[in-house]
């Protein structure tokens, strides 16, 4: 009777418990995962345009020289 009555509530409030936690770890590392490739998208982003900029103030030190020297 005292199973019944006290273990059985409590096995199926920590097997609730259990599934919910799980839940939560699913959605977590889905999220995770999600940041993670947002992420990757703004380094690489972010290299472009610093290439680009380089790129950018690489020409405008050539046209300065160029300037300079006529």
């Amino acid at each position: 009777m005292f199973n019944r009555i006290v273990i059985d509530p409590l096995k199926r409030s920590i097997d609730s418990l259990n599934s919910t936690i799980e839940g939560f770890k699913t959605t977590a590392e889905k999220r995770m995962g999600d940041i993670e490739d947002r992420v990757d998208q703004v380094e690489d982003r972010t290299t472009r345009h610093d290439e680009q900029i380089k790129s950018l103030f690489h020409g405008l030190e050539r046209g300065e020289n160029h300037v300079r020297s006529n």
